[in-house]
């Protein structure tokens, strides 16, 4: 299962390389534009991205993403709250920053198995996004 890993920050970003499970092959980009190419270039079955980005903004990202023909499903990270809300339809979860690094995980093992049985995200996926989003709210 191939994850396109878009995210600015150095540290957070090897951060969720190290707890994603081995399952994942993970091709991680630091600016919006090498996630746009990757996803232009490359197969990716899930997109885990932040929204504030250098280049081109999450929201592209993700709206480019679920328009491919095999649409991917796409996990939106981001500590604005409102910009969050706001790009909530561009997602298939969402998780609010700071965030447990286990409520990554388990909605990207979730968006896997649904990626792997109907080809869409797992509703369960957004259900454990929302559970963030509603204890750190």
């Amino acid at each position: 299962m191939k994850l396109l890993l878009v995210e600015d920050d150095e540290d957070l970003r090897g951060m969720l390389e190290a707890i994603l499970p081995p399952d994942f092959e993970v091709r991680a980009c630091s600016t919006g534009s090498e996630g746009l190419d990757a996803l232009q270039t490359e197969r990716v079955d899930v997109l885990l991205t932040d929204l504030e980005l250098p280049g081109v903004s999450g929201e592209v990202l993700a709206r480019f993403a679920r328009a491919l023909p095999r649409p991917v499903p796409v996990v939106i990270m981001s500590g604005n709250l409102g910009r969050l809300e706001a790009s909530r339809a561009l997602a298939d979860a969402v998780v609010v920053k700071p965030f447990p690094m286990a409520a990554v995980r388990a909605a990207l093992m979730r968006a896997a198995k649904g990626r792997a049985g109907s080809g869409a995200l797992a509703s369960a996926a957004v259900t454990v996004a929302l559970g963030v989003v509603a204890s750190l709210g």
